[in-house]
């Protein structure tokens, strides 16, 4: 028959499992973070540049 309470051995083996799996979730989710992120830079930068566009061609429309 088997022990009801684990051995100390047991206990590490299935923390070292869970910090390994908990590392690999971490960097799962910081890559997801990092390209979000570049994906955010990338719509301001767009958002920018349409604004800029637009109060050009406003002027333009002025100009006339």
């Amino acid at each position: 028959m088997r022990k009801a309470c684990i051995t100390l051995k047991e206990k590490k083996s299935k923390l070292c499992l869970e910090i390994e799996k908990s590392s690999k979730e971490r960097a799962i989710f910081l890559n997801n973070f990092q390209e979000l992120e570049n994906k955010l830079k990338d719509l301001q930068k767009d958002l920018k540049e349409l604004n800029e566009l637009h109060d050009y061609k406003k002027e333009e429309k002025y100009d006339l």
